[in-house]
């Protein structure tokens, strides 16, 4: 089912974006003020269908590629150990926030378990 859902939302996303992009620039260069209003609020009423498409493509993708996602993340993170509070693989400086250090651990714990 995802070998479905996943094109299909994906190209609707695209499209939904083309078609936001070229009618704004259409009704900016060729539209009256009263047809630059109307496309600038049509747009937003437009994200009724755009959210979940990218939701849907988003979601699909990873189911469709978690085999292989958890074994890349999980030598990512092998990589990027965390030495006296700092990322060695990355930059000497400590992590942002306490809730990313335990993002880290957490996620090294589930690939530990798995």
């Amino acid at each position: 089912m995802s070998k479905i859902i996943h094109p299909v939302a994906g190209t609707l996303a695209i499209l939904l974006i083309a078609i936001f992009w070229f009618s704004t620039l259409i009704a900016e260069l060729f539209g009256t003020t009263a047809q630059i209003i109307a496309v600038k609020t049509a747009i937003p009423w437009g994200f009724l269908l755009l959210v979940p498409a990218l939701a849907a493509a988003g979601g699909s993708g990873a189911f469709r590629s978690r085999p292989r996602w958890r074994s890349s993340r999980c030598r990512k993170l092998e990589v990027m150990r965390l030495d006296k509070g700092r990322f060695t693989a990355s930059s000497p400086l400590p992590p942002a926030s306490v809730r990313n250090v335990i993002n880290f651990f957490f996620s090294l714990l589930r690939c530990r378990l798995a």
